[in-house]
């Protein structure tokens, strides 16, 4: 009969044996299981972040091998496969991150640090270039055709000799479009763009040097670079207070310290074979569709990305402050030349399409739209418009334009999809009134042509909004 301190010492040797793979086994299971309960990030289609995948992987190819240790099967053949399986999981992943590193440390040599014009956002598509005045800028030649946006409308997309959006060989312009992707809006046929339509309906000669990313000071810098050796007689500056004042912020510290934003495990992320593969699992759109309500009693999806932000100049003071700069500076820029100025102020989806959005309760409209305001005289707009009025500089205010339109039709004033731009109607309303602006500086004459006088908000010297 066997002892039983044997006994007992066996279970305790066989416990000591086994409880770190039950350990494994329960770390593999919260960091592979648990994000599918609780999502927690934008990849693996919406459950993880990259490092479930670097910590996921490897912990279940130990726990695998610890378990075929630990409790080997009783069969020869069976346990020899299972050995073979796992010597073949542990020399696959040593390859694979031995490779990985080494493209990344030897190949990409990231122990360098990056150069100046290497930290920009945006630079790493096969589309641009690093810039050391701009941050990035867009490849000359693009002859593209596609759809940019998931659910987007299919567009032929090119550049010029200096990477914007217009044909070739325009040396001379009327009219200087600046901004950011609203101005460019390449998600949408040229010809339905409001720059485009602009120089269609006036017979006016108008170049596009919107660029997507830009913020404020990048703005101003293809005004002085690009801007004014076309000679115009007016120049539109597009603003969005969606994002503005962050990428105002964001190029500030860029250029104040380029590399300071970028860490090793950074400069790796973009760097490495690995990340750019676990990237291809990301999900479009971190939002999730509200309802939007139409004209005739249906309803369709709309993602509605940027959240209203009452007292956003408050909360970024450096933003705004270098917006302020860069304002001031076009003006004088501008007026030195006799060049007339004009801004143009983009509202967000959610605050313009607010009335026929249907929110999962207070709470989610809250989210969007705080206390259920869409109008703050601290907000972006406001602080915008003052500070454009102190330089006496004209400025369009599109949210009560838009919120009309919208009151129409609101199918096709913003993408409905997963994007935040403009569609083709809103696009029309920002054309109608720069169109009603250069006819009030007698640039442009509406007895001209057939089209409807649009109704035009202006802001100059107040914040009443008058209608012509």
């Amino acid at each position: 009969m066997q002892d039983p301190r044997d006994v007992r010492g066996n279970r305790a040797r066989s416990w000591k044996k086994t409880a770190p793979v039950v350990v494994a086994w329960l770390a593999s299971a919260y960091v592979c299981i648990t994000p599918l309960l609780r999502p927690k990030g934008v990849y693996g289609w919406g459950y993880y972040e990259v490092h479930h995948f670097y910590l996921g992987v490897p912990l279940l190819v130990i726990t695998f091998v610890c378990s075929v240790r630990t409790w080997p099967p009783r069969h020869p053949r069976t346990r020899r496969a299972f050995n073979c399986i796992a010597i073949a999981l542990c020399a696959t992943l040593a390859a694979v991150m031995i490779c990985d590193l080494g493209y990344v440390f030897a190949v990409r040599q990231i122990w360098r640090g990056p150069r100046r014009s290497d930290m920009w956002l945006g630079v790493g598509n096969r589309d641009n270039l690093p810039d050391e005045d701009l941050g990035y800028v867009r490849k000359a030649g693009i002859d593209w055709s596609g759809r940019i946006v998931t659910g987007g409308r299919y567009v032929h997309y090119h550049t010029d000799e200096n990477g914007f959006r217009n044909p070739p060989g325009v040396h001379k312009a009327d009219i200087v479009f600046i901004g950011d992707s609203f101005a460019e809006a390449g998600p949408l046929p040229e010809e339905d763009t409001f720059v485009h339509r602009v120089g269609a309906t006036s017979g006016l000669q108008t170049v596009n040097l919107g660029r997507s990313g830009y913020g404020p000071q990048q703005e101003l810098t293809v005004l002085e670079k690009f801007g004014l050796s076309y000679q115009p007689r007016a120049v539109v500056w597009v603003l969005f207070e969606g994002n503005d004042l962050s990428d105002a912020h964001r190029f500030a510290e860029w250029k104040r310290d380029p590399t300071k934003t970028q860490t090793l495990a950074v400069r790796y992320a973009d760097n490495s074979p690995i990340v750019k593969l676990i990237e291809l699992t990301a999900r479009k759109t971190v939002d999730t569709p509200r309802r939007l309500l139409l004209p005739d009693g249906r309803t369709q999806d709309v993602y509605l990305d940027y959240r209203y932000v009452p007292d956003e100049p408050a909360r970024d003071p450096l933003g705004f402050s270098e917006t302020q700069k860069a304002l001031e500076t076009g003006a004088v820029l501008c007026r030195s030349r006799g060049i007339k100025l004009l801004i143009m102020l983009i509202a967000i989806k959610a605050r313009v399409l607010a009335p026929w959005i249907i929110f999962d309760g207070a709470g989610d409209r809250d989210q969007f739209l705080p206390e259920g305001h869409d109008v703050d005289q601290r907000d972006f707009e406001h602080a915008v418009s003052d500070a454009s009025r102190a330089l006496g500089l004209p400025v369009i205010d599109t949210f009560p334009l838009l919120r009309q339109r919208a009151a129409v039709d609101d199918r096709f004033v913003y993408a409905t999809y997963a994007d935040s731009h403009l569609e083709a109607d809103g696009n029309a309303v920002l054309a109608d009134a720069v169109l009603n602006w250069l006819a009030s500086e007698k640039l442009y004459d509406h007895d001209l042509d057939t089209t409807p006088a649009p109704t035009l908000v202006l802001s100059v010297s107040g914040h009443g909004h008058s209608e012509e």
